[in-house]
């Protein structure tokens, strides 16, 4: 919001000064030209404060676009991560159950 009424404050200045060349150069002899240049000067001010409220949802939306992604990415990663520690735990328990099937046929033996 600061930067909008910062950048409005620039363009009034800006449309101020252009009056001012304009008046101090006799150029605008009545005041209905002058009028006139004020109502552009407003109308160039509300098409530019528009334009940065629409510039400021679309930024918006972008961030949230993004936001949402991040999460979907971090997500798969997540499940990603989840099923490599399953197929981990599912692999030595395998190993840890040959290995003791191994050790029970030895032991079987020696007191055979």
């Amino acid at each position: 919001a600061g930067d909008v009424q910062l950048s409005s404050k620039f363009v009034r200045k800006y449309t101020e000064a252009i009056l001012h060349c304009h008046q101090s150069t006799g150029t605008l002899a009545s005041a209905s030209q002058q009028r006139e240049s004020e109502r552009q000067q407003q109308q160039v001010q509300e098409e530019y404060e528009e334009k940065m409220k629409v510039m400021r949802r679309e930024h918006q939306q972008d961030l949230l676009d993004l936001q949402e992604k991040m999460e979907e990415e971090q997500n798969v990663m997540k499940s990603q991560h989840e099923q490599e520690i399953d197929d981990l735990r599912d692999l030595l328990s395998r190993q840890v159950g040959q290995q003791m099937d191994e050790e029970m046929s030895q032991l079987k033996d020696a007191l055979s």
